[in-house]
């Protein structure tokens, strides 16, 4: 959440990636023995349906030094279904391994084994939710174009059946499109009452009717098994840009993956606090740190209506 009025631009595919930067090298002093500090393997991998498997395997640091985040890049990393073996993932740069040969799909329970020379192995595991379609999205999307600089006015809204009898967890994003495959995520505002509760029960602040969201995560504790809608606003200027679609998307996370990105939030609120206690980000890994998490997406696009 920030007070500050500023846009920030990042792919949707890499939203929830961008948390792990926060999470090597976390630990808190109470946490270390200053004689000695050794490295543990950091794994990051956020899976959703019908995409490769990407992982993101580093080292963590010592808190106490001002080191780069070293990547490993002779790791043996295995993805499991129950008792088979379904993928093993090949080193493509930086510290980064990926397979295409088999695609995670929803409802299935994954684990993940990494080892690599010098260091202990570790594991974790997770599920992909079941995606729960956006039912409609957009109100008044209107751009105005001023030579080459494009303001975008929206006022917005995302509308789903949260399916009843189980806990969803959830994360809302909004996006301009150039392309349907080339999408650059906005902040936006909202003023739903049940987005404002889960941010004072999470974060202890009370929100703000001008905070500006890049997303936020929440659950379906206040509407479990109801139509919910969410209102969205948002205002910002492009240079330069070929707005052709507003995407709205709508992210079911795992119990996981809603930890993680719940803590990672609450870190970076305390972040500049000197008397809040230490924060522990949730991680999900055996013998190591990082997070193995599923989610799913669904996202409507709309076309937006110029006036020039």
């Amino acid at each position: 959440m920030k007070s500050k009025k500023k846009i920030f631009y990042c792919s949707l595919a890499a939203m929830l990636l961008i948390f792990y930067i926060c999470f090597s090298g976390c630990e808190s002093a109470a946490d270390l023995d200053l004689s000695e500090y050794n490295s543990q393997l950091v794994v990051t991998c956020f899976f959703q349906p019908d995409t490769a498997w990407i992982v993101d395997v580093s080292l963590s640091a010592d808190a106490f030094e001002n080191t780069e985040i070293e990547k490993v890049y002779e790791a043996q990393i295995e993805i499991w279904n129950k008792n088979s073996r379904i993928a093993v993932l090949e080193h493509i740069g930086d510290g980064r391994y990926k397979s295409n040969t088999v695609q995670p799909v929803e409802n299935k329970v994954y684990s993940i084994s990494v080892s690599s020379p010098g260091y202990e192995s570790i594991s974790a595991e997770d599920v992909i939710p079941a995606d729960v379609p956006l039912i409609s999205a957009g109100n008044s999307i209107v751009l105005d174009t001023v030579e080459n600089i494009v303001t975008a006015h929206i006022e917005g809204e995302f509308t789903f059946d949260d399916p009843p009898d189980i806990r969803n967890f959830y994360s809302i994003a909004l996006n301009v499109c150039s392309s349907l495959n080339e999408c650059q995520q906005v902040f936006f505002q909202t003023t739903d009452d049940f987005i404002w509760q889960e941010i004072r029960d999470n974060y202890a602040v009370e929100p703000k009717e001008d905070d500006l969201y890049y997303d936020v995560v929440f659950s379906d504790k206040l509407f479990n098994g109801q139509t919910k809608t969410i209102q969205v606003f948002t205002e910002f200027d492009i240079t330069g840009e070929n707005i052709i679609h507003i995407g709205f998307s709508l992210l079911n996370l795992s119990k996981d993956a809603y930890d993680y990105r719940r803590t990672t939030e609450l870190k970076l609120y305390r972040a500049n606090d000197r008397f809040a206690e230490p924060v522990n980000i949730f991680d999900n890994i055996d013998n190591g740190l990082g997070i193995f998490a599923g989610f799913n997406i669904s996202s409507i696009f709309i076309d937006p209506e110029f006036e020039n």
